[in-house]
């Protein structure tokens, strides 16, 4: 890639398209790399991001590129932004407008595990989405798991835990499985290292799997969370069934923002890989994850930690 070359992001103005950009800036300092939006910050740098919604406006006012990010995602969905929309629409989006674009190389930010025949819309919309960029050429997918952001919804959950933990005087009420459930959260600095180097690598993978290179059960999770906050912890195991009849047909129905059933079923599948790949394309091992957890049990923000994706439409 040229260091004089223009770089689209959409989702531009998200956790994941924010490190992106600032990542890409670093390593490109020549580089146009334009954040596109709906809204732009209120402390934007001019010239830095521009006012788009993929799904309304005409993409004949973007300018022709050498790679086009999509940082766009929805970890939950709503009438007017089903999963299938946001996802595979995008990418059907992004593929119909790619030649008056200039046909730039295209990266898109999916979800590890992401398979068109999982039973987890979240995750198969997202897997009928990658299919679809893959069928063309010079088109790649980074796959992250868990990215660790302040306020990302597995954070928040485990917030949620623990102070519930609190009225039963240590002792926590916990679906059987859910404790053992295994994930490799990454950080975001990592994440925008690989989708940099799969935008700058002349051949690099056409998938990748983002993940840290610690693997942590979500029972490990909640006892180092615990324990920063200098409290012990006993995990009681209930039938899941039970817990998840009543997130299906009452939560999930009645306090969706709270935990969507398509949320609960996601907290009992392991999110884990081999990082080797992941390292070997940047250069260098990933960092390890249990200080943001400490610092999120504590009620912290690591100032290293700059991204993450809201629930709808960028990430």
């Amino acid at each position: 890639m040229k260091n004089d070359s223009t770089i689209l992001i959409l989702g531009g103005n998200g956790r994941i398209g924010s490190a992106c950009a600032q990542h890409l800036r670093a390593r490109l300092p020549e580089a146009r790399v334009l954040q596109l939006c709906r809204q732009i910050p209120a402390d934007a740098v001019q010239g830095n991001y521009q006012l788009f919604d993929p799904f309304v406006d005409d993409w004949a006012g973007l300018p022709a590129c050498d790679v086009l990010i999509n940082a766009v995602g929805a970890i939950q969905a709503s009438p007017s932004m089903p999963f299938e929309r946001v996802h595979t629409g995008l990418t059907a989006l992004m593929l119909q407008h790619r030649a008056a674009l200039g046909h730039p190389r295209i990266v898109q930010v999916s979800a590890l595990g992401a398979d068109p025949m999982q039973k987890v819309e979240f995750l198969a919309s997202k897997g009928r989405a990658d299919a679809l960029l893959l069928a063309a050429s010079d088109t790649f997918v980074v796959r992250p798991s868990i990215v660790c952001t302040p306020g990302t919804m597995l954070s928040t959950r485990m917030r949620q835990l623990l102070r519930l933990s609190r009225i039963g005087f240590g002792k926590l009420l916990v679906p059987r499985g859910f404790p053992d459930t295994k994930v490799q959260p990454i950080l975001p600095s990592d994440l925008a290292a690989l989708v940099c180097a799969t935008c700058l690598s002349p051949a690099p993978p056409r998938v990748v799997d983002a993940v840290g290179p610690s693997t942590i059960s979500f029972g490990e999770l909640l006892h180092g969370m615990a324990a920063v906050q200098g409290r012990s912890l006993k995990l009681v195991p209930v039938p899941r069934e039970i817990v998840e009849g009543f997130v299906q047909h009452f939560v999930g129905v009645w306090f969706p923002g709270m935990l969507s059933y398509e949320q609960f079923q996601l907290l009992f599948q392991d999110n884990v890989s081999d990082p080797a790949p992941a390292a070997g394309l940047i250069g260098r091992e990933l960092q390890d994850s249990w200080p943001f957890w400490r610092s999120e049990a504590a009620g912290q923000e690591l100032d290293a930690m700059p991204v993450e994706q809201p629930r709808l439409a960028e990430a």
